[in-house]
């Protein structure tokens, strides 16, 4: 098994050689339907009903809760990871240095460098982060890529992060850098380790990777230690669901599961009723500031953030693209968890009715017909006095003479 990804830790998927999916339900692990027979390296899961799968050849499958669907990637190269911030903004990314983003519509390819690239992860759509050999960091602003010096020489084969300044990137002999949201910066990190291949975690201070020889190391906020594995087989996939469970897949088929310990004292939603029924809101952007801190990351596709942070009184805000911010005063202690929804209600005046809608269509069409009518006329009649005469006539014929 090579991945490994949810959206809960009720809804995970593993892949692996031989097109091999499996799903776990919260309870039991059950083999699904296999769309081919290549080689799977790479999964994300955004719901039940929406799971990316890449693997060799430019293979892209997406899953919609019940059958399997081959989409074109427009390359033959290996894709080796796969992330997005939206069902309709993904990412995929393989060998000599392949991205492909798609867009709701279909998958475009980029080059980025020649270069192997072998993971992707992001904290938004316009801050997405692609690594590779020879410590090949490429950063996408929503616009286009750019290379971005890591540090590091050694291949870098995962990455993942907590937020947009806490961004941690792992690979051969050991090899960690980190991202603070400004630069890359190398971690001392034991070479014993091996190469790591996989890396998640529920927060900047709890932190797991694995490596293709069976280690796991755990990062606590100050330093990185070796944990004990179970079964001691060779690991590539690792991920951390919201509640702080982890999964890990390698060799012969091996799952690794850790029941999650409470990871966090402040957790809730952002929803919204805006639209006539109560849904949430992904990718808000959540902070908590107070106490020397300031932290923030974005709400999940169910609408959840979680913090995990010292015991004290913050401020709590969120907002999103759409809709004005909004504040509160949160007191938080070590011992209990705070749940604190936020309902994001008062729209921009961007945001028009259905009417609006109906109305600034119907106006567009009504002038661009207006235009298109006056624009062929002036063809016939230069004079726009509405008569045809030996000018108009002579105007006509030149204007069908020059038609293609």
């Amino acid at each position: 098994m090579r991945s490994v990804w949810g959206s809960s830790g009720n809804n995970v998927f593993a892949v692996g050689d031989s097109g091999k999916i499996i799903r776990y339900d919260g309870s039991t692990w059950t083999e699904i339907q296999n769309p081919a027979s290549d080689i799977l390296r790479g999964v994300y899961v955004h719901s039940e009903t929406s799971v990316f799968v890449v693997g060799s050849g430019g293979k892209i499958f997406r899953y919609d809760g019940t059958k399997w669907e081959t989409m074109n990637s427009n390359v033959t190269d290996n894709l080796r990871d796969v992330w997005g911030s939206s069902e309709t903004n993904m990412f995929a990314v393989g060998d000599w240095g392949t991205i492909v983003r798609y867009d709701g519509t279909g998958w475009t390819k980029t080059t980025a460098s020649e270069e192997y690239l072998w993971g992707v992860w992001g904290s938004s759509g316009d801050n997405v982060f692609a690594v590779g050999n020879a410590g090949a960091v490429f950063r996408y602003n929503g616009i286009g890529w750019s290379e971005i010096i890591s540090s590091v020489s050694k291949p870098l084969k995962a990455i993942w992060g907590s937020s947009g300044s806490n961004i941690f990137a792992v690979g051969d002999a050991g090899t960690v850098v980190h991202n603070d949201g400004s630069k890359w910066t190398a971690m001392n990190v034991s070479t014993d380790f091996g190469n790591l291949m996989g890396i998640s975690g529920t927060s900047e201070n709890d932190v797991y990777a694995v490596s293709s020889s069976g280690k796991i190391i755990h990062y606590d906020g100050a330093l990185w230690a070796e944990i004990a594995n179970p079964f001691g087989k060779g690991l590539y996939g690792l991920w951390g669901s919201p509640d702080g469970d982890m999964f890990a897949v390698g060799d012969g088929g091996t799952v690794l599961f850790r029941k999650g310990e409470i990871a966090y004292n402040l957790t809730g939603k952002i929803f919204t009723d805006v639209v006539g029924y109560v849904t949430p809101v992904a990718g808000a952007t959540v902070r908590l500031t107070g106490n020397g801190l300031d932290e923030s990351l974005a709400s999940d596709n169910s609408g959840k953030y979680s913090f995990n942070v010292p015991a004290g009184t913050y401020t709590l805000e969120a907002e999103s693209k759409y809709f004005d911010k909004v504040m509160q005063t949160v007191t938080l202690s070590q011992s209990e968890i705070i749940t604190k929804d936020i309902q994001l209600g008062d729209k921009f005046s961007e945001i028009y009715t259905q009417d609006d809608l109906d109305k600034a269509v119907s106006e567009a069409v009504s002038q661009a017909v207006s235009k298109a009518v006056s624009d062929e006329r002036k063809k016939y009649d230069p004079s726009g006095d509405g008569k045809v005469g030996l000018e108009e006539a002579v105007h006509a014929l030149k204007v069908c003479t020059e038609a293609p």
